[in-house]
């Protein structure tokens, strides 16, 4: 059942969710067009730029709902500072897929090449020491070259 957004119409004192929840309750009555109409209506007589209602949350929602906001310096800097911290935590999501993928990809290829060895007839520690030697520069113990192995 629809409750009628008339009976209750967030002010200056509401926090920016009540706002939003009585947006939400306008979508139910309203096209989006009205809806967005009568929002910006009460929201510019009853609260407005610098109330405690004016927050990043509210200014986001009402974005993604085709409504720009206008703020005062607070507001563009709590913006700019969820903007650059967004900017940051996206960085390191990418840097930690990044080192997962990297050390997933250099486990596979390590696998493979002992599994490749041992088909050849080597045994796991012969691929182990190959391994080695092809790492520190293609001398294994005693200082036999590599290109003597099989």
């Amino acid at each position: 059942m629809k409750s009628d957004p008339s009976r209750y119409i967030p002010n200056s004192t509401s926090s920016s969710e009540e706002w939003i929840a009585w947006h939400k309750q306008l979508k139910r009555w309203f096209s989006k067009t009205e809806t967005n109409a009568y929002f910006v209506k009460f929201w510019n007589q009853r609260a407005g730029t610098g109330s405690v209602a004016d927050t990043h949350s509210l200014r986001e929602y009402m974005s993604s709902q085709g409504v720009e906001l206008t703020t005062n310096w607070t507001g563009e800097l709590s913006d700019v500072t969820h903007d650059v911290t967004d900017w940051f935590v996206s960085g390191l999501e990418w840097t930690r897929a990044i080192i997962i993928g990297t050390t997933i990809l250099v486990m596979g290829i390590g696998a493979y090449y002992i599994i490749a060895q041992i088909k050849k007839g080597k045994t796991l520690n012969d691929a182990a020491q190959l391994a080695i030697a092809a790492r520190t520069g293609g001398m294994l113990k005693g200082g036999m070259p590599q290109k003597m192995i099989g």
